[in-house]
């Protein structure tokens, strides 16, 4: 899906969730009308601006490794893996407005031959499976997450600067064996200065202001694969498995013979090109681990004609956890707890209080537990949009209060427990590297009765819209 089409669909899908907040008594639902209103201008302002294409020259060094490994290994980076490029916003309001490309695909390509070169006595690149098969060991990085935004004044560019961090999942195998397996995130990279060298290389780059988002890119990519290089080189396991093996790889060599376009690479000083060919864009699928989230909005209940009717201070709260289900990318399990109270006119209790008055109105508050399933898709860097549903408990208190020889205090209550389910959806984004803010939409179904104000069968479900802020873990 193209980033004008995302872009579209999140503005439609805010426009249709502002019309809805608005469209329904606008004065009791000013906090979801509000936000979806600030939501919406913020798809607006993030999804315009300019693409800035980002340069990477990741430098290694030397890695000070006693005793290279005596093996030559395959590096397997596809060709699929060495087109990727990020692209999204920063999760900062500091540039805000543009999206930028980073070639992370060649920067893991160029960091990987410069590390492991100084790991394994020599090593070839290959692009497929088949190729790599012919190596005793085969290496194959895979990005697996990229965060970066940009700090300081907003209104003071001298105080900006660049943090980025990225983490790198780098497999060793043995035909199709893994024997060694890591995922590493460097810490936040925080670049504001950079070596003059470096921006030299890259004079001829559009947008120089590009060329220190780059370097804090490269810096945290660099940190990642230097630390994988060096615990695969003091990972003693490792070593005990590549000497016992290293005759029947030999002989294994010599009837196979080597692969077609190998390349062996030496490390050295010089920096890449910041030239870079126009690659597919491959935007960010993964879900969170799990997600903590608070709520709040208006409740619209449902109409009982005679029964509950003209409804009217409807604040609700709610707070859930999301957990990523196993084995999945955009599926998660979710336990959620939500409180709403709302009043409506009495008209089922009006006599039989000679010592006091009664009020004009009753209150229902209900709490309930719920237990769903939430699907994700990502828009984007930033954006993702979900629908969940699942079932719940609910259970609900029906309060009639008025003054008794002077005072106040409830006259009658009645408590109901009813099962029901709910489904609903909601739009979310990305301001920082674990926290998001969203509009969110549920529908209840479920009934409940109270003898004592003779209401059966009452339908109390309802439509809830409103905000959230959710806490990535």
């Amino acid at each position: 899906m193209s980033h004008k089409i995302q872009s579209e669909i999140v503005l439609l899908f805010g426009g249709i969730m502002f019309i809805r907040t608005v469209n329904k008594k606008l004065i009791e639902k000013t906090v979801s009308g509000i936000a979806v209103l600030t939501l919406f201008t913020s798809v607006s302002i993030f999804s315009s601006g300019c693409t800035i294409k980002v340069p990477m020259a990741p430098d290694v060094g030397k890695i000070e490794i006693k005793d290279k490994l005596p093996v030559e290994a395959g590096l397997l980076i596809s060709e699929e893996t060495r087109n990727y490029v990020y692209r999204g916003h920063p999760e900062s309001l500091i540039g805000a407005l543009d999206s930028y490309e980073f070639p992370l695909g060649e920067a893991l390509e160029e960091t990987s031959k410069q590390a492991f070169s100084q790991v394994f006595k020599k090593i070839d690149l290959v692009r497929t499976s088949q190729e790599a098969m012919k190596y005793g060991i085969i290496i194959e990085p895979q990005i697996e997450d990229f965060h970066f935004r940009r700090a300081g004044s907003f209104f003071i560019p001298s105080t900006h600067h660049n943090l980025s961090k990225i983490k790198v999942h780098v497999t060793l195998a043995s035909g199709e064996s893994e024997i060694w397996g890591k995922s590493i995130e460097s810490p936040e990279q925080k670049i504001k200065e950079i070596p003059l060298a470096t921006y030299k290389a890259f004079r001829d780059t559009k947008v120089i202001n590009a060329v220190p988002v780059g370097y804090a890119a490269s810096e945290a990519l660099v940190f990642t694969l230097r630390k994988i290089a060096l615990e695969i080189s003091e990972d003693t396991s490792v070593r005990q498995f590549i000497n016992k093996q290293g005759d029947q790889w030999k002989a294994a060599r010599e009837e196979t013979g080597p692969p077609v376009d190998i390349y062996d690479y030496e490390v050295s000083d010089s920096v890449p090109s910041a030239d870079r060919a126009k690659r597919t864009i491959v935007p960010p699928t993964s879900a969170a681990r799990g997600m903590l989230r608070f709520h709040l909005g208006s409740f619209d209940a449902e109409e009982n004609p005679g029964k509950l009717y003209n409804e009217r201070h409807r604040g609700t709260w709610g707070a859930g956890l999301s957990f990523k289900l196993p084995k999945t990318e955009h599926f998660s399990f979710d336990v959620e707890f939500w409180e709403t109270s709302r009043k409506y006119d009495n008209t089922a209790i009006t006599c039989c209080f000679p010592l006091g008055t009664i009020d004009d109105h009753i209150t229902l508050n209900t709490s309930a537990l719920l237990f769903g399933v939430r699907a994700i898709y990502p828009l984007g860097s930033r954006f993702r949009i979900y629908g969940a549903g699942g079932v719940g408990q609910y259970k609900s208190k029906l309060i009639l209060e008025g003054t008794m020889s002077g005072t106040r205090g409830t006259l009658v209550e009645e408590a109901n427990s009813s099962a029901g389910h709910y489904f609903g959806g909601g739009l979310e984004t990305f301001v920082s590297y674990n926290v998001a803010i969203g509009v969110n939409y549920r529908r209840w179904v479920v009934e409940g009765s109270f003898d004592k104000f003779g209401l059966n069968n009452v339908d109390i479900g309802g439509e809830y819209t409103g905000i959230s802020i959710g806490l990535q873990f």
